[in-house]
């Protein structure tokens, strides 16, 4: 499908734009013409990714979950655009490694950044929205945001989930319907996508046991969930607010 022109002229900000599907979202709202802010760390970061990213949005470098940073940014931002139209939360944090074992040290850490990650961008931008009366905000959960992971996914592998990624990605959800309940006077629309495993060169016994879970019988391609963060953004989808969106191959449906 053909996105070309689907978000002409708008200005969409994208926090996490230096992960995986942030890379990949930032460039597909390139191509369907949007004006793409791409926001993340990017201290220690290979200089040819930071050229890369900066080939396909105008990038900044900032702590979301810094309130003052963030706030320093987006008056940068307002400034130059006069306007936003849309932002993407798409940051990930993490500490935990040792599963129930870890520290309460890695867990409070987690809990605080991932959380004020969310918190701060939404906050902020969410009020400029508001003003203006219009907007459109599309945070990214998991499908581990609506059930519990299974062990049985990870047999054969190094591969597993920290108790901390569900706990965040589940009060994403909540969140995003608090929002979209409180924003909707103003003309904002705030949603949520629930993506399931995307494809990134996991070992072949993940992908043989994720595949029989699932009814289409394969991982996610990041444009897919790209696609769906890109319709929500759009004039496509103005009657839409407070769903949360499953994009993996039927997983929540069984």
């Amino acid at each position: 499908m053909s996105f070309e022109n689907y978000l002409e002229d708008k200005i969409i900000i994208v926090t996490g734009a230096l992960g995986k599907l942030g890379q990949n979202l930032c460039n597909n709202l390139n191509n369907a013409n949007a004006n793409v802010i791409g926001i993340g760390r990017l201290k220690n970061k290979n200089k040819e990714l930071i050229k890369k990213i900066s080939s396909f949005c105008d990038l900044y470098d900032c702590d979301v979950s810094n309130e003052l940073d963030f706030k320093n940014i987006i008056s940068q931002i307002k400034k130059k655009y006069k306007k936003i139209d849309g932002l993407v939360t798409a940051t990930s944090f993490r500490p935990m490694k040792l599963g129930l074992d870890d520290s309460i040290k890695n867990w409070t850490e987690s809990i605080s950044i991932n959380s004020s990650a969310i918190f701060i961008p939404c906050r902020c931008i969410g009020k400029i929205m508001c003003n203006q009366k219009f907007g459109s905000i599309v945070n990214v959960s998991s499908i581990y945001g609506l059930g519990a992971p299974l062990p049985n996914l990870y047999e054969g592998t190094d591969l597993k989930t920290e108790p901390d990624y569900p706990f965040i990605k589940g009060g994403t959800i909540a969140f995003t319907k608090y929002l979209a309940s409180f924003f909707g006077e103003y003309n904002v629309r705030v949603n949520v996508i629930t993506p399931g495993g995307i494809f990134n060169n996991q070992p072949e016994v993940f992908l043989n046991n994720y595949s029989k879970r699932v009814p289409l019988q394969r991982l996610a391609f990041e444009d897919e969930v790209s696609n769906s963060i890109i319709y929500l953004l759009s004039d496509h989808s103005t009657y839409i607010t407070g769903a949360t969106i499953p994009i993996d191959g039927g997983w929540s449906a069984t």
